[in-house]
C-alpha cells in the first residue's frame, strides 16, 4: 500500500469529520502513514497510523508521497526500574502542606483502590478523589504561576496502584541502568522531577513498560473509568515547552455528576478530575484540542 508523510501537524480523527468527539490524535510533521482507502467523504482518506498501531482519518491535501517505511515502535528498555524519592518520617509531603512536592504522600490511613472487582474499584477511586480534596489541600495551589497538575495525577495514581513517575531517571542513570549498572536514585544527580510536557513524552517512551495501553476515542477512555474502575489519565504537551503542559484523571461517572455526550450518546467532554489553573475534583472539558497551544496529546489507561 502507498505511504505517505504528513506536511504538517495533522489531526487524525475516528470519522471524516471535524468535531472535537473525533479527534484521536494529532500526527506531528513528517509522520508516515500508509493509505487504505478514500472516504466516503470527497477529501478524506483512511490511514494506518504504524508509530501509533492504529488507524483513522485524515485530510488528503496535507500528505505527500513518501518511500520511507516505519516499523512498530520500538519498545523501552526492560531493566530500568520504577522510581519514587521516599519518604521519611519527617518529610513534610501532606495535602496540607507545601513543601516536599517531589515526594510521595506520607500520611496515615490513605485510601487505595480496591482490586476485588469493577464496583469496588469505582468505589475506591471516587473515595481517593473525596480523600485527596484537589479543590481545597495546599499541596496542589495554584501558587502564582505555578501550577500542579502533575502532582495530583501521580498522588491519584499511586493511590490507585499504578504507576506513574513523578521523578524520573536522568540520561546518565538510563545508560547505567541498561548496562545493569545499580543505581539508586538521588535528587539532582540521579533522578529528576517531571512536569506535564515531560510526562507526554515519558508515556509515549515509556508507559506501554508500565502497564498503560493508549486509547482513542473518549468512549473508550470514559468506559474504562466508569464501567470498569480503571485508571485513565489525559496528557497534553504545549507547543511552547516553557509553557505548562497538562495531565487530567479521567474519572468515574456519579449519579449526578457525568460526562457530556452528543445526541448519538458518544462522550464529546469526559468527566475529569485535576489540579491546575483551577482546581477541580469532576468537571467536563476538552482542553487537549486546542491545536494553538498543544502539539500533542494521548489518551491512556491502566488496568
Amino acid at each position: 500500500m502507498p505511504s505517505f508523510k504528513t506536511t504538517t501537524k495533522l489531526n487524525l480523527r475516528s470519522s471524516p469529520k471535524i468535531a472535537p468527539e473525533t479527534l484521536m490524535a494529532t500526527l506531528l510533521t513528517g509522520t508516515l502513514v500508509t493509505k487504505l482507502e478514500d472516504a466516503q467523504i470527497s477529501g478524506w482518506w483512511q490511514v494506518d497510523v504504524p508509530s501509533l498501531s492504529t488507524i483513522g482519518f485524515v485530510f488528503a491535501s496535507y500528505l505527500s508521497a513518501s518511500t520511507e517505511e516505519e516499523g512498530a515502535p520500538l519498545p523501552a528498555p526492560a531493566n530500568i526500574p520504577q522510581v519514587d524519592l521516599t519518604p521519611r518520617a519527617t518529610t513534610d509531603s501532606r495535602r496540607s502542606s507545601i513543601n516536599a512536592r517531589a515526594y510521595p504522600l506520607n500520611e496515615l490511613n490513605m485510601p487505595v483502590r480496591i482490586m476485588s472487582d469493577a464496583s469496588a474499584k469505582i468505589n475506591s477511586l471516587q473515595n481517593i478523589i473525596a480523600w485527596l480534596d484537589v479543590e481545597n489541600s495546599a499541596r496542589y495551589g495554584p501558587v502564582e504561576a505555578h501550577t500542579y497538575c502533575n502532582i495530583y495525577a501521580y498522588d491519584f495514581c499511586r493511590l490507585a496502584g499504578v504507576y506513574l513517575p513523578r521523578v524520573w531517571w536522568m540520561r546518565s542513570a538510563i545508560a547505567n541502568l541498561v548496562l545493569g549498572t545499580v543505581v539508586h536514585p538521588a535528587y539532582g544527580t540521579t533522578v529528576s522531577e517531571l512536569n506535564a510536557n515531560s510526562l507526554f513524552d515519558w508515556f509515549t517512551e515509556f508507559g506501554r513498560s508500565y502497564g498503560w495501553s493508549r486509547v482513542f476515542l473518549l468512549d473508550d477512555l470514559q468506559k474504562s473509568a466508569s464501567e470498569e474502575g480503571k485508571v485513565a489519565v489525559i496528557v497534553g504537551q504545549r507547543i511552547n515547552l516553557n509553557t505548562a503542559g497538562h495531565i487530567t484523571c479521567v474519572v468515574p461517572e456519579t449519579p449526578s455528576i457525568k460526562a457530556e455526550r452528543n445526541s448519538s450518546k458518544n462522550v464529546i467532554r469526559p468527566l475529569q478530575s485535576q489540579a491546575g489553573r483551577f482546581n477541580h475534583k469532576y468537571y467536563v472539558g476538552n482542553w487537549w484540542s486546542d491545536s494553538a497551544k498543544f502539539r500533542g496529546f494521548g489518551f491512556w489507561i491502566h488496568d
